[in-house]
C-alpha cells in the first residue's frame, strides 16, 4: 500500500517510527471491520431469529385461542346427546324401574351461525340477560311391532324354560339333572336380547339328545327341541323365537306324560 506522506521527512523517508505505527493503526481497523462487519451479519441471523419466533408464537396464541374455544363451546346436538346418554345410563341402574319421561333446561349463551348451533359456557358474572334457555322434552319412542313381538317370544321362551325345568324334575336326577342344571340356568337368568339365546341355549341340543335317548316316550319331541336351539341364527326373529318356545313347551308336555 502506498502511504501518504503525512509525516515529516528528514531527508531520509518518513521516520521508522512512525511508519510502524501507522501500519499498526492500519491493520487494527482493518481488525476492527471485520469485527464490525461479523457484527452486523451476527445481528441479521438475531434478527431473522427474531421473526421466526414471533411469528411461531402467534401461531400458538391462534391455537390456543380455538382450543379455549373448543373447550367451552358445545354444539347443541352434543348436548342434546350427553343429557340422553346420562338419563339412559341412570334408567339401566334403576332396578325393576325406568325412566319414563324427563325434561332438562339449560341456561347458556347461545351461538347461532352457519356452521350450526351452539352453546358456550358463560363466566359466572355473564349478565342473566345475555344467557338463553333451552329445554327439551325426552320421552321413550313406542316399541315398534317388530320389538313387541320380539318381546312377546322371548317372554314365551322364558315361560317354556319353566315348564320344562318343572318337567324335567319329575325324572330321576341321573337321566336328566345336566339338562335340568342347564334349563335352570337359563331360567333363572333368561335372554333379554335375541343376540343372548344362542350363549344363554348353547348348551341344551346335546343334552336334550341325551335325554332324548333316556326318555324314548318323549324322545321326538325332544330330537326337535333340540334341532330348534341347535339351528337357531345369531339374531332370531321373531316367529324363529316362537318356534323355539313352542318346541320346548311341547318337549315338557310330552317329559310329562310319560310319568
Amino acid at each position: 500500500m502506498q502511504l501518504p506522506r503525512l509525516l515529516p521527512d528528514d531527508g531520509d523517508g518518513p521516520s521508522p517510527v512512525l511508519l510502524a505505527e501507522l501500519r499498526a493503526l492500519l491493520r487494527e481497523r482493518q481488525i476492527l471491520r471485520g469485527r464490525l462487519d461479523s457484527q452486523d451479519a451476527e445481528l441479521a441471523r438475531l434478527r431473522a431469529l427474531l421473526e421466526e419466533q414471533q411469528a411461531r408464537l402467534a401461531d400458538l396464541q391462534e391455537r390456543l385461542r380455538l382450543a379455549e374455544k373448543a373447550a367451552t363451546e358445545l354444539a347443541l346436538e352434543d348436548v342434546v346427546g350427553s343429557v340422553v346418554d346420562s338419563i339412559e345410563k341412570g334408567s339401566a341402574e334403576l332396578t325393576g324401574r325406568t325412566v319414563g319421561s324427563a325434561r332438562a333446561e339449560l341456561r347458556a349463551a347461545l351461538r347461532i351461525g352457519r356452521d350450526g348451533t351452539g352453546l358456550t359456557l358463560a363466566d359466572p358474572l355473564t349478565a342473566p340477560s345475555a344467557l338463553s334457555t333451552v329445554a327439551f322434552d325426552l320421552h321413550p319412542l313406542p316399541p315398534t311391532t317388530i320389538e313387541q313381538q320380539t318381546t312377546t317370544a322371548l317372554a314365551a321362551v322364558r315361560q317354556a324354560l319353566l315348564v320344562l325345568q318343572d318337567a324335567l324334575g319329575e325324572h330321576p336326577p341321573a337321566d336328566v339333572g345336566v339338562l335340568l342344571a342347564h334349563v335352570s340356568a337359563a331360567a333363572s337368568a333368561p335372554p333379554a336380547a335375541v343376540g343372548e339365546l344362542s350363549a344363554a341355549l348353547g348348551r341344551l341340543p346335546g343334552e336334550l339328545r341325551t335325554v332324548a335317548e333316556r326318555v324314548p316316550a318323549a324322545g321326538a319331541e325332544l330330537e326337535t327341541a333340540a334341532a330348534a336351539v341347535a339351528t337357531m341364527t345369531a339374531a332370531p326373529s321373531a316367529p324363529e323365537i316362537d318356534r323355539l318356545a313352542s318346541a320346548l313347551a311341547a318337549a315338557a308336555r310330552a317329559l310329562r306324560s310319560t310319568r
